[in-house]
């Protein structure tokens, strides 16, 4: 997921005078970033061959929609271990790998792929819980805090690498997260629970809290892309990929082409860490306005947010090339508020308010549809640059943020409609609130009720949507 400091890496070398000394044009590098900048999230800049990194950005893609729907089965419990054990184990295979100079590929795809995608199985079980221990009023804030937590795991990596490499060598970039991960598996075991201990004093909000009746199944995957609820988030979700990753992109590459004198490795500092700033603000600004302006409803700061993402391209289009670094830096995080805010709000909160039983799945389909914008975006963008220029550029990423806030509300719209004939609850609630909150999310296949408050006092508390 958001304020990773690999994307600025990437981006940094997208600019005029790296491309020339590559002997590629900006079509050439827009196929190139497609194919290294969502790897390098999770690879922390690792200097593989290609296709050892595409293989973990494939299988990341490819596996989200179903680690999702394994983690609803199995439980975020369940799910957290098999992420950090699983991913611990590839880690430790992959440094003996280093350790022993082995030269086949093959292996090293195999288990790269593998490591990344038992990490998804991670970030599903992370809503999952988020979902069933806090009640809506507090998930919003929730999700800016796990977005900075990222965000500085991402740090960490990426600062503490070249010195691990050079003290102790290669095998041990992979020997260190597999012995904290495996570490961290003993924390999960121990300390960790997919419900919150029973209690009788429940709050009101959470008297309201969604229950799955025992009979019902689980809704499938397609079931769920048959849905016009869920396609409208979905969609919100590609159009933000597409403004967040065409933005880190070519923002450099724009900034070099049309400011005097080329942007310096301290401007690079300052716009990387005004990028950073400005996500950890965000995350936490938009979760604070959802759970506490707006009673915990979505789509209103989702839809606020992306109209200010939109003036704020339109501002950076037209000041950059006029202003100095430092207030180019201002806009950059302002730009960082909006878009990494929404994203936060989106990507890891909007799933949370879904029935309990499909939230790790809707997590796996927005991670899935989010790579896919990535990819289009990365190889649509470089084409249209260097046919029509920048101009194109602002556009794409003014449009595509009015098109994250159109599509939420008609998700939101779309459930409304159907709240005659599915219950179920609604994520994104247009009203302010109901006794029994519907939704078409999920259809037909999953009921969800309000339980009998005389049954509450001996059921775990749950986070009411």
């Amino acid at each position: 997921m958001s304020t990773d400091v690999n994307d600025d890496q990437i981006a940094a070398g997208n600019i005029e005078s790296v491309r020339q000394e590559l002997n590629m044009t900006a079509t050439d590098m827009g196929w190139y970033t497609t194919s290294f900048h969502i790897n390098a999230r999770i690879s922390h800049m690792i200097i593989m061959p290609r296709r050892i990194i595409s293989s973990g950005s494939w299988a990341y893609a490819l596996t989200a929609p179903l680690t999702g729907q394994w983690t609803d089965r199995m439980g975020g419990h369940t799910g957290m271990l098999v992420a950090c054990v699983g991913a611990g184990v590839c880690n430790l295979i992959l440094g003996c790998l280093f350790a022993t100079k082995s030269s086949s590929q093959l292996p090293f795809m195999l288990l790269f792929a593998s490591n990344v995608a038992l990490q998804g199985f991670g970030t599903s079980a992370v809503v999952k819980i988020n979902a069933m221990w806090y009640a809506p009023s507090e998930r919003g804030i929730f999700s800016g805090v796990f977005n900075i937590f990222v965000a500085s795991g991402y740090y960490l990596a990426l600062g503490s690498g070249h010195s691990i490499i050079t003290s102790f060598g290669w095998s041990y970039l992979f020997f260190i997260p597999a012995v904290l991960l495996l570490v961290i598996s003993v924390v999960v075991f121990t300390c960790v629970a997919n419900v919150p201990p029973p209690t009788n004093a429940l709050s009101s909000s959470r008297l309201k809290a969604p229950v799955l009746p025992p009979n019902r199944r689980r809704p499938s995957i397609w079931a769920l892309l048959q849905n016009r609820t869920l396609l409208g988030y979905l969609a919100a979700v590609f159009c933000l990929s597409w403004a967040r990753d065409g933005l880190l992109n070519w923002m450099y590459s724009f900034f070099d082409s049309v400011r005097p004198v080329p942007l310096t490795a301290d401007d690079h500092a300052i716009l990387g860490g005004a990028w950073t700033l400005g996500g950890f603000v965000g995350g936490l600004l938009c979760g604070y306005i959802s759970d506490t302006m707006f009673e915990s409803k979505r789509m209103p700061p989702i839809v606020l947010f992306s109209t200010f993402q939109a003036g704020a391209f339109l501002l950076l289009y037209a000041l950059a090339p006029s202003i100095s670094t430092p207030f180019l830096g201002v806009l950059v995080f302002l730009v960082s508020v909006f878009l990494l805010g929404n994203y936060t709000l989106l990507s890891y909160t909007v799933p949370a308010d879904l029935p309990e039983d499909i939230s790790a799945s809707a997590v796996g389909l927005f991670t899935a549809v989010g790579y896919i914008s990535t990819g289009l975006a990365g190889i649509v963008m470089g084409s249209c640059i260097q046919r029509w220029g920048y101009a194109f550029w602002v556009t794409s990423l003014t449009a595509t943020s009015l098109a994250t806030a159109l599509c939420t509300m008609l998700g939101s719209y779309f459930s409304e409609l159907d709240d005659a004939q599915d219950e179920a609850v609604v994520p994104l609630q247009l009203p302010r609130q109901r006794r029994k909150s519907r939704a078409s999310i999920v259809g037909s296949d999953v009921m969800v009720i309000a339980p009998d408050e005389d049954l509450l006092t001996n059921q775990p508390r749950r986070a009411v949507v």
